[in-house]
């Protein structure tokens, strides 16, 4: 699955959201300069791949899933306000993840007969009051394997 399909996958798993967000794809530097930020924001950070031989004529593509579930704060929240709106966004991205392994699942891409594999827990870290523009919300990171549709044997 090449870096657009991931996106594209990505943002519509976002789209099915409970939580009405608004899908970012950018370095944590750029989503700070987006102008049109909604009250809930879902930032997707490059992704980082790994291929690794599984067998012969066999690889996986590991990619690392960098993924802000965030919330736009105010500057004078109170203790328990933060830990509402952790709260919020960590239901978000809990949400994300089982919404994410059901539609590809049950999605009609060819590689759905080889689903994906979760290889590592899922980590959420919560960031308060992050960036310029005072977002609280969850950081979850997530090691996915993905199908490798590439045919390495055309020949066998």
């Amino acid at each position: 699955m090449g870096y657009k399909s991931k996106v594209d996958f990505i943002r519509d798993t976002v789209k099915d959201l409970e939580t009405k967000s608004q899908f970012f794809h950018a370095r944590d530097f750029d989503f700070e300069q987006a102008q049109q930020k909604s009250t809930f924001s879902v930032v997707l950070l490059p992704m980082v791949k790994a291929i690794a031989p599984t067998g012969a004529n066999a690889y996986t593509d590991q990619t690392t899933l960098n993924i802000l579930f965030l919330k736009l704060s105010k500057t004078d929240y109170t203790e328990n306000e933060i830990i509402e709106v952790l709260d919020q966004t960590e239901k978000m991205a809990d949400e994300f993840v089982r919404l994410f392994h059901n539609n590809f699942k049950n999605s009609d891409r060819e590689s759905a007969s080889h689903l994906i594999n979760f290889i590592s827990a899922v980590q959420n870290e919560p960031k308060i009051n992050e960036t310029g523009e005072i977002l609280t919300g969850i950081h979850l990171v997530h090691d996915v394997v993905f199908p490798d549709e590439f045919d390495y044997c055309s020949e066998c």
